[in-house]
């Protein structure tokens, strides 16, 4: 299927196409993108709404449309109702800038602590931020929300930085200071979400590095720290490489008036999708989430084959609903109120993170979709 052009918001359009420029510490012991042109649909395009979208079965209000495409990333948008009111959320790495929440290092590798200073804000977290500092470079395994005046709370973490546990350069050993990254590529978050194995984790780390110095046919790993996915994923060629992606589909989800989530496929696979129950936390968590997909999409892009058609809107929305009616697999009560729960169809999984407590206690806040 061909990709479709996205409008801004002042009506004119933005092409996807041409036009645009071509341009993912633990201790010893433990252990050029060439832009592909979008052609234009048959008839004009609608903004990136919903007028045409496919419906999701069994998604109640749930529809797709896209695809919006980029060399070998293709994107879906998934429109529909927010589940949840007007609360005043941050993100992590906005929380972390203002100086609201506090990442605490606490010597252990698979356990951190947050702690939200603020006296109105609710802090959203997701799995598989990456905050960098402390002892080691951790990311976070949990979605949470740390609600104001928490007080210091456990959070499950893994090390994404072997081999260092000790304070690097000129940042804090005590805490984490920034949490710009999100990891990227599907046996990663795999080894995160469901195996919940350190070395597993680790293993993968190496695996995206190495794929990412493949594809760009150079040295990505950091002086500074050779095993640190975060301080790979700032090196100068992947950052220019995941910036062609970001120029061309980065303003796709503020086009939307009802977005609540997107899908993505790479090389023409469906990788995985998002969805929020609040769309104020899918717009500003976007460019990290844009920024994710297109590190897998660079990693992937060596075995990117000519001519390779993105998944079907219809199709997205057929792997959606599949994993919505998979089978209750797992549910765990977490440290800041929420519920997750995790559903296994046959191809795919549904990651639910829903509010445990309060006046929403049935609103869910995020569902992540995941191929097995």
């Amino acid at each position: 299927m061909r990709g479709h052009a996205v409008r801004g918001r002042s009506g004119g359009r933005l092409a996807i196409g041409a036009a645009l420029a071509a341009l993912l510490g633990c201790t010893a012991g433990n252990p050029s993108v060439q832009t592909t042109a979008a052609a234009p649909p048959p008839e004009p395009a609608a903004s990136a709404g919903s007028a045409a979208a496919q419906p999701v079965p069994g998604g109640p209000g749930m529809r797709i449309s896209g695809p919006y495409r980029h060399a070998n990333l293709s994107l879906y948008l998934i429109h529909g109702a927010q589940t949840l009111g007007g609360e005043r959320w941050l993100t992590l790495e906005e929380a972390l800038a203002q100086g609201v929440l506090v990442v605490h290092e606490t010597g252990e590798v698979n356990r951190l602590a947050v702690e939200n200073r603020s006296a109105d804000a609710q802090v959203f977290i997701q799995a598989g931020e990456i905050v960098r500092g402390g002892k080691q470079d951790r990311v976070l395994a949990v979605d949470m929300v740390v609600g104001p005046s928490s007080g210091k709370l456990p959070i499950e973490a893994f090390c994404v930085e072997s081999g260092r546990w000790r304070q690097r350069g000129g940042e804090s050993a005590a805490y984490f200071g920034t949490a710009k990254n999100q990891i990227a590529g599907n046996a990663l978050k795999k080894a995160m979400l469901l195996r919940r194995e350190q070395e597993q984790v680790w293993q993968q780390v190496a695996a995206v590095q190495e794929a990412l110095a493949r594809s760009l046919g150079r040295e990505v790993r950091s002086a500074a720290s050779a095993t640190s996915l975060d301080l790979t994923l700032d090196n100068e060629a992947v950052a220019a490489a995941v910036q062609a992606y970001t120029d061309a589909l980065g303003e796709l989800v503020g086009s939307s008036e009802d977005a609540i989530g997107y899908a993505y496929a790479v090389n023409g696979r469906i990788a995985g999708a998002d969805v929020y129950g609040s769309r104020v936390l899918l717009h500003k968590l976007w460019p990290k989430l844009l920024r994710a997909c297109a590190v897998e999409a660079v990693a992937e892009r060596a075995g990117a084959a000519e001519g390779v058609s993105a998944p079907s809107a219809a199709a997205v929305a057929d792997w959606l609903a599949a994993a919505q009616t998979g089978q209750l697999a797992a549910e765990r009560e977490l440290p800041g109120g929420v519920r997750v729960r995790t559903r296994e169809a046959d191809a795919n999984l549904q990651i639910e993170t829903r509010l445990a407590d309060g006046a929403e206690r049935e609103a869910w806040l995020r569902r992540c979709y995941l191929p097995k």
